[in-house]
């Protein structure tokens, strides 16, 4: 607002006024100047004054006070920034233009006294012209939209509106073009995203909704299921609690609808007939931030909760077969040092569930510490030549236990090497290592005095030529007999 003081000093406000608002009120102004300004004669009767006659009735000495002061009307009519004119109705020649008009359309002025508004026009806006004209019977011409050619040959959309008057006996039409080509523009942009976004939205398994303020439809577009409506038409102007059901009743509805009124979104699940929708609600605002209604969207997540239920039942059977065999599954990320384990796999190795991310080293910790070196080299082979490993060593788990299990790892990832994961199981083999030593134990001791017989001791004796042969040593065997231990032995 602007603070101007007037001749008795006293302070008022006045409101700013736009460039736009300002030429508007010129142009009306001076279009009720020159319905009366150009009249044919000072004084009218009433029997002179008909439909076809559009000017006001005027005293004389205010016609006369109004011709003084054309000049300056003039001069206005000159400086409106919005392209006007005046133009016989009967031949449509122009007889006046502004400097607005020269600018924006390219011709001279001249040039402009010896054109009529046809001129200005394509050749196919000329009959609709034409046809328009035929009609007009009204003082005040109503606000069209139409095409212009510029003197370039351009061609502009342009609004325009006008007003009969009669000067110098002739019937005339003072109007305005305002040149709307950029609006255009962005209404046919914003028309053709709109129809866009809804072949888009007809081909998503989702669709989107408003609604006042007492949860009636007022808008709808997308995939529309057949279990609410058979076509958008039918969906507008019904109400949301038309959509209740055993699932989602009334109260409920009332409830979520309220709450986006109140400005708190809310996310819910709708199922109805066999198909799931994932729902989010909110509040619907106009221009000013204020709450007008609510707006929706639903996704029919009917396919992906089936298929996430068969991925957990497919979970839920592989959490069992390994719980049945014994068998742990782990998965490590050498680029994070982040691993994950299943649950079996926890079982195996004793290790407390907690949130802390398990990494490399929460392996280590259980492989068994004269076992340790062997790991390290097969998992490192493994990952230098990208073959898989496959070995039987022993783990301590946490509460102390010594157990065995068969390892079997193998690096995957891209042929590039990008995404490279440590893939692997571990099998618990304790009972089969415990049964294979009770049977190793019966075929190589004697039953009766748990010594080693004959082949026990040729098995430890290679056993000892192995080792000493690994390790570059010499190995020495010392025989013993025990007198009489055969007799001793068979008496027992």
């Amino acid at each position: 607002r602007s603070l101007t003081c007037s001749k008795k000093s006293s302070l008022r406000f006045r409101p700013r006024v736009s460039r736009i608002t300002r030429a508007r009120r010129t142009v009306g102004l001076l279009q009720n100047f020159l319905s009366f300004a150009y009249a044919e004669t000072t004084v009218m009767t009433p029997q002179t004054l008909t439909t076809e006659n559009p000017v006001t009735l005027f005293p004389a000495n205010r016609i006369k006070e109004t011709h003084a002061d054309s000049n300056s009307f003039r001069a206005i009519f000159e400086s409106v920034p919005v392209p006007m004119w005046v133009y016989d109705s009967e031949t449509l020649r122009f007889a006046f233009v502004n400097d607005a008009a020269v600018t924006q359309y390219g011709y001279s002025r001249s040039e402009f006294l010896k054109m009529t508004i046809k001129d200005i026009r394509p050749a196919e806006e000329v009959p609709r012209l034409v046809d328009y004209l035929q009609w007009q019977d009204h003082s005040q011409i109503p606000r069209m939209s139409w095409k212009h050619r510029r003197r370039d040959g351009s061609v502009i959309d342009v609004e325009v509106n006008g007003t009969k008057i009669v000067m110098g006996g002739r019937p005339m039409v003072v109007a305005t073009a305002n040149d709307v080509t950029e609006c255009r523009k962005m209404q046919r942009a914003m028309h053709s995203e709109t129809e866009r976004l809804k072949v888009v939205m007809h081909q998503l398994p989702a669709f989107v909704w408003t609604t006042d303020k007492q949860f009636i439809y007022t808008s709808y577009e997308g995939s529309i299921p057949s279990l609410m409506t058979d076509s958008l038409s039918e969906m507008v102007g019904r109400s949301v609690l038309s959509l209740a059901n055993a699932q989602s009743p009334s109260d409920e509805i009332k409830r979520r609808y309220r709450a986006a009124l109140e400005g708190r979104p809310t996310s819910y699940e709708y199922v109805s007939e066999g198909k799931t929708f994932d729902c989010h609600l909110q509040p619907l605002l106009d221009a000013s931030g204020a709450i007008t209604g609510t707006v929706g969207i639903a996704v029919d997540v009917t396919e992906r909760k089936r298929a996430d239920g068969a991925v957990a039942l497919q979970q839920a059977l592989l959490v069992s077969s390994q719980q049945l065999a014994h068998l742990g599954s782990w998965e490590l990320d050498p680029a994070t040092n982040v691993a994950i384990w299943s649950s079996e796999l926890y079982s195996i190795m004793g290790h407390p569930r907690s949130d802390t991310a398990l990494t490399e080293d929460s392996f280590w910790s259980h492989v068994h510490p004269n076992d340790l070196g062997v790991v390290r080299q097969a998992i490192e082979q493994s990952m230098q030549t990208g073959s898989a490993f496959r070995l039987e060593h022993r783990i301590v788990r946490a509460d102390g236990a010594v157990r065995w299990i068969l390892g079997t790892g193998e690096l995957r990832g891209d042929a590039a090497g990008n995404g490279q994961r440590l893939l692997g199981s571990a099998l618990d083999i304790t009972d089969r290592k415990d049964g294979e030593d009770r049977l190793e134990r019966m075929v190589s001791t004697d039953p009766l005095t748990g010594l080693p017989n004959r082949l026990g001791a040729e098995r430890f004796i290679a056993r000892g030529i192995s080792e000493g042969e690994s390790r570059h040593r010499s190995i020495a065997v010392i025989t013993l007999d025990i007198d009489r231990f055969k007799m001793i032995n068979d008496g027992l």
